[in-house]
């Protein structure tokens, strides 16, 4: 009677314990499958919400360049407020984009005005919104006081909390 050790040769050509290697079982491809499903349910609604929240301090960055680039406007000969994109442009804060009374950067769309009030004084406001449909997400205002307001899922205002 021979006996020969375990040999790792065996297991190269796919002999493991006196049978043939001929693939995956069902119960391994299951339990695969189904760590799988677990790493993803966990993995895709976080990877969304950092997405969002990504999405939402971009936001937050367009407005406060805005504010300042009103800020800078104002300071200049016209001694008052732009609504229009464009001319905000020239003062080199925002970067340069498509669309005058509305533009839409990561995601969400700005709206600005600007004019006179019933005093006589100048006012501008900014508003943005989310064009994704992911929920919870923010939207945010901004005028002349500087403090930037946010609301969720909802349009925000003048009364909204601040940021």
């Amino acid at each position: 009677m021979e006996i020969r050790p375990f040999s790792s040769v065996r297991i190269l050509y796919g002999e493991r314990l006196g049978r043939p290697d001929r693939g995956f079982t069902l119960l391994e491809l299951l339990i695969t499958l189904a760590l799988v499903s677990i790493v993803a349910a966990i993995g895709i609604p976080v990877y969304t919400k950092f997405i969002q929240k990504a999405r939402e301090s971009s936001a937050v960055t367009y407005i406060s360049k805005a504010r300042k680039a009103q800020s800078v406007f104002r300071t200049g000969a016209q001694d008052n407020y732009s609504g229009d994109f464009e001319e905000l442009e020239t003062t080199g804060i925002i970067p340069p984009g498509a669309g005058s009374p509305s533009r839409v950067v990561q995601d969400y769309s700005f709206d600005l005005t600007a004019g006179m009030n019933a005093s006589g004084e100048p006012y501008w406001n900014m508003t943005a919104a989310p064009t994704s449909a992911y929920k919870p997400s923010r939207w945010f205002y901004v005028d002349d006081t500087g403090v930037i307001r946010f609301e969720v899922d909802t349009a925000a205002s003048a009364a909204s909390p601040p940021l």
